[in-house]
């Protein structure tokens, strides 16, 4: 008989091996049961976090923290019973506890922590504009409120009222970390929401529209350059060059002006700000461009213009007028002409309207000297009446005439019909440039008419004797 493979091993079966086969097995087996039972049980999940989400506790503070403006005991168990209720999220005993405040006298319109509380219940029922109305009222009568101030700012922010949540955040940004932060955070944001409404209001030629959006830009973000790009558009619309001198100087200080900029600004300093600093500024530009020859006229009128500085004040007040009447012409007439000064009158002309006025002595002076007409049937001057840039011309052509520069004048005394003949004959005189353009309609500005005197100085070959 052929024997099994166990056989041939050594491994044929008995009674005794099979045994021991399976006291191996169940010992095994007892180990891997006693492993088994020894390790833990899995860790149950945490529970849900009762009340609301951790996120906005932050602006769920006591509605008494920090009250100074008084509270009966009945009302501070009020206010705790109900902001207990917010956290536990039993919401209706919130509400509970407002109406127990209402009724006690300490309404949500007129006390501020009964508006906390009520707009805390708000906030977890996502009824944000409705918190934001019970808050803003208290909101500027109490600024260092925090559980006011953070609470307004988290709903006008959930609300999509970013301007009102900044405004909140910034009320407390000095004593709290977090309002600081989130100042910080929302600042760009509310600064391109109102330079867009400043922009807007311009577009629409509304400059009483621009004017609260710029006013909280200018409190709210004087560093940024984007600031007093919105504040000089608004000075550019409005015509306002001591605005736009303030805008240039602030956006100076936030980054590097463009070259138009740097120039407008020299001009401006020339005009109604400080004259020696658009001196310095214009020769800085001359010397940073020194083939630039309009440049370097500029820095001619710049000397010019700084010198009238040194005069009465009426002359630097006539110089800087942004519409010039005639009593004013004749003041700088006068003032920046050394002929006139010093030449006799040819005549005895009265005007019976320059009697009380300061400037008689200078419009005199001019009317004698047959540069200025007076009404020879009224014998008025009329020196409050503004001044067109054409009839200006004609006093600077009728001054060139007469004191012997006129070659560049047909006729003599110049008297011309037309704009069109004085801006030729000013043209040719130089009191006009060619690449300029002459509006002889137009009103007569005091810088205009500083540097277009300046310009018949120099025609007349006074420079030196200049002012």
């Amino acid at each position: 008989m052929t024997s099994s493979p166990r056989a041939r091993l050594g491994l044929a079966r008995s009674p005794l091996a099979g045994g021991l086969l399976l006291l191996v097995l169940a010992a095994g087996a007892g180990l891997l049961t006693a492993c088994a039972s020894s390790a833990p049980p899995p860790a149950p999940p945490p529970p849900e976090p009762s009340g609301p989400p951790a996120v906005e506790r932050t602006y769920l503070l006591p509605p008494a923290e920090g009250w100074s403006g008084g509270a009966t005991p009945e009302q501070l168990d009020q206010l705790e019973t109900g902001h207990l209720a917010v956290l536990a999220g039993d919401l209706d005993a919130a509400r509970a506890a407002v109406d127990a405040l209402d009724a006690s006298g300490a309404t949500v319109a007129d006390y501020a922590p009964s508006a906390v509380l009520a707009a805390q219940a708000d906030l977890l029922e996502e009824r944000w504009t409705l918190a934001v109305s019970r808050l803003r009222p208290h909101a500027e009568a109490h600024p260092a409120y925090a559980p006011l101030q953070l609470l307004l700012a988290r709903t006008a922010e959930q609300a999509g009222q970013p301007i009102v949540s900044y405004a909140a955040f910034r009320r407390l940004a000095g004593d709290n970390l977090h309002a600081y932060d989130r100042a910080s955070e929302l600042l760009p944001r509310v600064a391109d929401i109102l330079a867009n409404r400043v922009d807007d209001a311009v577009a629409r030629e509304d400059a009483a529209a621009a004017a609260e959006p710029l006013a909280l830009l200018q409190e709210w973000a004087p560093e940024l350059a984007i600031t007093w790009h919105s504040a000089l558009a608004v000075a550019v619309a409005t015509d306002d060059r001591a605005a736009e001198l303030d805008a240039i100087r602030g956006l100076a200080r936030v980054e590097p002006l463009a070259a138009d900029l740097a120039e407008r600004r020299a001009e401006l300093e020339l005009e109604v700000g400080d004259p020696m600093r658009g001196l310095q500024a214009f020769e800085r530009l001359a010397a940073e461009n020194p083939d630039d020859p309009r440049l370097a006229e500029r820095v001619a009128y710049a000397k010019f213009r700084w010198r009238v500085t040194q005069m009465p004040p009426r002359v630097n007040a006539a110089a800087s007028a942004p519409e010039v009447d005639r009593g004013n012409l004749a003041v700088l007439v006068y003032w920046l002409v050394p002929q006139v000064r010093s030449a006799r009158p040819g005549s005895g002309r009265i005007a019976s309207d320059i009697l009380d006025d300061p400037r008689r002595e200078e419009i005199a002076r001019v009317v004698n000297l047959g540069l200025m007409d007076v009404d020879r049937a009224l014998h008025r001057f009329s020196p409050e009446r503004t001044v067109d840039q054409g009839r200006a011309l004609s006093v600077m052509l009728r001054l060139i005439a007469d004191q012997g520069g006129g070659a560049c004048i047909e006729e003599a005394p110049p008297s011309y019909a037309t704009g069109e003949q004085v801006c030729a004959a000013a043209i040719a005189c130089a009191l006009v440039a060619a690449d300029e353009v002459c509006e002889p309609a137009a009103p007569l500005s005091g810088p205009l008419a500083v540097e277009t005197l300046r310009r018949a100085v120099v025609r007349l070959g006074a420079t030196r004797g200049a002012p």
